[in-house]
């Protein structure tokens, strides 16, 4: 072999070499890019222990740590309606070991009512979880068997109708906001921390009626202390039938219900800061996604008479959407303000 021929058959060889060198390269970064989770994440629920939200965050979490290679690790951070803890989220930075459980009103509600230190564009949804149907309760022993023995013994004899919820913005507050508007009833409003505060104080005959989720509510219904008049959602629910929506109890009384089309139901999401890496955000979703079809978490959200409906993305931005309108609208009108 020539000279030359032997120099451009190591010119080949350390070609190759390099190529190869390179290929390594690729493959080394591309395995560090995605080296993720590399220590526990961490879910921030927006509201304090014991609730609907809370136990829905911590099964999820349970879920999620089977899939993940890292376990998630529920906390706390109640106040501002929510929006705490979505502010809580943003300042822990957008690496991914920091997610929140939200809801449609907590993303756009809380903005319109108060200075918040986010907006719903603040966040990239990577997953909605379960939908908490909201449900309009009495006092089992009330006289009022339907909306419509409601709105016309209200009318009839000038009733001022107390109403308790779980803080202004809430989905609780909003569906039973809407309501009152649409039947044309006084109202005080008497603002509790919790549902559970809401229950105690219909059964004691210190507020007239509320709107809340049937897991809160679903061993008094059963022990005949709450009635439920309605649903707040465009359809029936399969685990309570014999219910019919609030725009058919209206239109027994006469009434046209303006959100007769808009689902109230509280719709959890979890969500990380928008600048979250795409490679990250894509690898959460679809481990969260795995999660939410757990048999185990399934099975849970079940007997909490929560309904799992995976959505993708732009049906979720959809969704939002239409609460964003629709409660929007109701603040407008209303002059609704935080507190």
């Amino acid at each position: 072999m020539t000279n030359l021929k032997r120099m451009i058959a190591l010119l080949l060889v350390l070609a190759m070499v390099a190529v190869l060198a390179a290929g390594c390269g690729s493959d080394k970064q591309a395995q560090k890019k995605f080296d993720f989770p590399k220590k526990p994440i961490n879910l921030i629920i927006p509201w304090a222990p014991g609730g609907a939200t809370d136990t829905v965050g911590r099964a999820v979490a349970d879920a999620a740590g089977k899939h993940l290679g890292q376990s998630m690790v529920a906390i706390n951070k109640a106040g501002g309606s929510g929006s705490l803890a979505m502010e809580e989220t943003l300042k822990a930075g957008a690496d991914g070991y920091t997610v929140c459980l939200t809801s449609a009103t907590v993303l756009t509600v809380q903005p319109k009512l108060k200075s918040t230190k986010y907006t719903a564009a603040d966040f990239r949804i990577i997953a909605n979880i379960v939908q908490n149907p909201l449900f309009l309760f009495v006092k089992g022993d009330s006289p009022w068997n339907s909306v419509k023995d409601l709105i016309e013994d209200a009318k009839k004899n000038n009733k001022i109708i107390k109403v308790g919820h779980p803080g202004v913005g809430s989905a609780n507050d909003m569906g039973s906001t809407a309501f009152f508007q649409a039947a044309q009833l006084k109202t005080t409003e008497v603002p509790f921390k919790s549902n559970g505060e809401t229950i105690a104080a219909i059964i004691g005959g210190h507020v007239d009626c509320g709107a809340f989720h049937p897991m809160e509510a679903k061993e008094f219904v059963s022990a005949g202390k709450l009635k439920i008049l309605g649903v707040f959602k465009p359809e029936r629910v399969d685990f309570y039938p014999n219910v019919p929506t609030i725009a058919e109890g209206f239109k027994e009384a006469g009434i046209d219900f303006k959100y007769k089309n808009t689902d109230f139901s509280a719709w959890y999401y979890l969500a990380v800061p928008k600048d979250t890496p795409d490679d990250v955000y894509k690898f959460l979703a679809e481990k969260i996604k795995a999660a939410v079809n757990d048999q185990a978490f399934r099975d849970k959200a079940k007997a909490m008479n929560m309904v799992i409906k995976l959505l993708e993305p732009d049906q979720i931005a959809a969704a939002v959407k239409d609460i964003d309108t629709a409660y929007g609208q109701i603040i407008a009108e209303t002059g609704k303000k935080g507190n």
